[in-house]
């Protein structure tokens, strides 16, 4: 699959919108700063609302928005995306921002082979989070 540049950044910027306005139960589970995190269990359990918790809280301490990078790979604009398309997502978001993002791949196990990018994300200090 060939993804449109333009879509993928329109997608960053909704996303962006997006998880600015989810109301969250909060949970009284705490990360450590400087790990990287997947967040794992059955559908429905909270994993995604989870993550939203952790950008939130990043927003609270003063991060701006622009340094999230959020994809829910169910989206359907990305359907048929695969592991050679998962670096157009980086290099759109910095195409748009100059900022070392905090990564969230929401369903990303829809990707075949997604845990390559994974794994280099992390070894070069990018903060990934991953359900």
């Amino acid at each position: 699959m060939s993804i449109n540049k333009d879509k993928v950044k329109e997608v960053i910027l909704e996303n962006q919108r997006f998880v600015q306005s989810v109301h969250l139960v909060r949970r009284s589970i705490k990360i450590q700063p400087n790990f990287n995190y997947i967040f794992v269990g059955i559908r429905r359990a909270g994993k995604s609302f989870y993550m939203f918790q952790c950008i939130h809280d990043l927003l609270a301490e003063g991060h701006k928005i622009e340094e999230i990078l959020y994809f829910n790979f169910e989206d359907d604009r990305l359907d048929g995306i695969e592991l050679a398309d998962l670096d157009l997502l980086l290099q759109c978001y910095g195409e748009m921002f100059s900022h070392k993002p905090f990564v969230f791949l929401d369903e990303i196990q829809n990707v075949v082979g997604w845990e390559k990018f994974a794994r280099r994300l992390a070894d070069n200090k990018y903060s990934v989070f991953i359900t």
